[in-house]
């Protein structure tokens, strides 16, 4: 009985594991995607992409790309909010 009951765990808790794996297609695709938009300069794009993507495939690879965009969001804002304090174009 209490085999049987140990069982049935195993086998709930392994059809959970393997759902949790990423398709790891998926996550190539987001990951060119992203790399693409870093390289032309699109911050906003990049990290409302990599928001959605690293929440959906939670990977090393998608997640320190949303944290780099995090950071340079973040730092095209100040410039952007110094310049115009300082009634200058931005960059």
């Amino acid at each position: 009985m209490a085999l049987a009951a140990g069982a049935a765990w195993w086998t709930a808790e392994s059809a959970r594991c393997s759902a949790a794996v990423p398709d790891q297609g998926a996550v190539a695709k987001a990951v060119s995607a992203a790399d693409d938009l870093y390289s032309r300069g699109e911050t906003a794009k990049l990290y409302a992409l990599l928001v959605e993507e690293a929440t959906k495939h939670p990977v090393a690879d998608l997640l320190w790309r949303r944290a780099r965009a995090a950071h340079d969001l973040a730092l095209v804002t100040v410039r952007h909010a110094c310049a115009v304090e300082a009634d200058l174009t931005p960059v």
